[in-house]
């Protein structure tokens, strides 16, 4: 049986429900948009319904813990195509057996420290290229001063990142009105110097620089410069430290991609 859903976390977790519900073990799930009728398995679109999806993420929370909870958050915003197969073998291994009898048992839960197992693998290698990312960008993320007064950074990460990496810049910051937007997703992040919102826009945000902002940026572009040593460059190197894919945003890199 494939369950297809409208690609969110608590359709995914609906699908998880209705899957156990009618012992589809085996069943597989899928996004609604990306699936092409190619074999003759039997397939249903399941509606997300938030009470279903709230009994299996507080599941996943006794069986495995909030750090677990959080993993599977995590692993759900990464970008593959198989993500929604590895987060379902996980959760049928973490459902196995009796549930644990406290809190402290459940934290990270058995399936955690099964590393062997091909299920555990998988899991952990999304979630590990998730935290990575989420890593990169606390460094490869450049903000702009705008006209209006507000800093604002684009940046175009390969996962679903932006709400992981908001919390970091708005306790940098200290106060200062910020908006990062994640061009791929078309999603805009923003902290009004209190608390911040992530949300889908129509089109790209209207920045205007200011004259001090594009004065920093030629400056920066020259410290770089200047500080390179021209016999000792290594451009594998570079691209193994700072993968090329980031570099669209990083003013101190347009002069090598011009």
């Amino acid at each position: 049986m494939i369950f297809l859903y409208d690609n969110s976390i608590g359709g995914f977790l609906t699908c998880v429900f209705e899957a156990y519900r009618y012992g589809q073990n085996a069943a597989r799930i899928l996004p609604s948009n990306d699936f092409q009728q190619l074999t003759v398995e039997e397939n249903t679109t399941v509606a997300t319904e938030p009470e279903k999806a709230e009994r299996v993420a507080s599941g996943i929370l006794r069986r495995t813990g909030r750090d677990g909870l959080d993993n599977v958050l995590r692993v759900f915003r990464t970008r593959s195509a198989d993500r929604d197969t590895v987060i379902y073998n996980y959760l049928t291994l973490a459902f196995q057996g009796p549930e644990p009898r406290t809190a402290a048992t459940a934290r990270g839960g058995r399936v955690l420290s099964r590393f062997a197992d091909p299920r555990v693998i998988a899991f952990n290698g999304l979630l590990a290229k998730f935290n990575a990312e989420c890593h990169r960008f606390l460094g490869f993320t450049r903000f702009r001063e705008t006209a209006s007064g507000v800093l604002y950074a684009p940046i175009a990460p390969d996962h679903d990142i932006l709400e992981y990496v908001m919390p970091h810049f708005a306790d940098r910051l200290n106060g200062r009105p910020f908006g990062i937007f994640d061009v791929n997703r078309k999603l805009l992040g923003l902290y009004d110097g209190k608390k911040y919102r992530v949300g889908k826009t129509a089109s790209d945000p209207e920045i205007e620089l200011t004259q001090t902002e594009m004065n920093f940026q030629a400056l920066w572009k020259r410290y770089y410069d200047g500080i390179a040593v021209e016999e000792r460059k290594s451009e594998r190197r570079r691209r193994a430290f700072m993968p090329e894919r980031y570099w669209k945003f990083l003013p101190e890199i347009q002069n090598d991609i011009q």
